[in-house]
């Protein structure tokens, strides 16, 4: 069974102002956009100084593919 709490009027600045202090204390998760796939994701998937994800990275060199081919490839699966 719930409990129910009540406030009095002077206690509802109080809890919007906690609910502020705690939205601005969240920690956001740092995104960027890869240049090949277009694709926002976490800085973590990201090479340290590279503007590409770390999966691109790891098919361009299994397929032996150039950045240029698989920025071709991923702007034309992204038309049709």
């Amino acid at each position: 069974m719930l409990k129910q709490i009540h406030y009095n009027k002077n206690d509802y600045p109080k809890i919007i102002y906690m609910n502020l202090i705690k939205l601005f204390k969240m920690r956001r998760t740092k995104k960027r956009t890869c240049s090949v796939t277009g694709v926002t994701t976490k800085v973590d998937n990201f090479y340290t100084n590279q503007t590409h994800v770390k999966a691109v990275d790891n098919i361009r060199r299994n397929t032996g593919a150039t950045k240029e081919q698989l920025k071709r490839m991923f702007n034309q699966l992204q038309t049709y």
